[in-house]
């Protein structure tokens, strides 16, 4: 799989950058220039057999709640064999109020997240 930015591309954005937005993700996607041409810039990708783009979405999308949730105060832990799972640990003596606003911060978070497409 290979991808380029346009002639037509005016962002003023490199492959580099994206490499970089990648990374404050979790993928490591390097961007290099090729050893006899400074100017042809490329990335290369190498996926772990049985890592499918759903899964890779997914993981994405988990991180990007537990995330949201952190920041407005909901500590969550994600889990699973593919760390796909969102998992809630209330204590014992947790109230019904403190239940209710959990799931208030859950569901904006998840709104935040599912409409800003992270």
């Amino acid at each position: 799989m290979y991808w380029k930015f346009t002639a037509e591309d005016d962002s003023g954005y490199t492959l580099y950058d994206f490499a970089g937005v990648l990374r404050s993700r979790g993928w490591q996607v390097p961007a290099y220039s090729m050893p006899n041409r400074e100017d042809l810039v490329i990335q290369r990708i190498l996926v772990r057999h049985g890592v499918s783009r759903h899964l890779a979405s997914l993981l994405d999308l988990v991180k990007a709640i537990q995330q949201a949730c952190l920041a407005q105060g909901l500590m969550l832990l994600t889990c699973g064999t593919h760390v796909n799972v969102i998992r809630w640990l209330p204590p014992l003596i947790v109230t019904s109020e403190q239940i209710d606003e959990s799931v208030a911060i859950f569901a904006s978070a998840l709104r935040t997240v599912l409409t800003s497409g992270s």
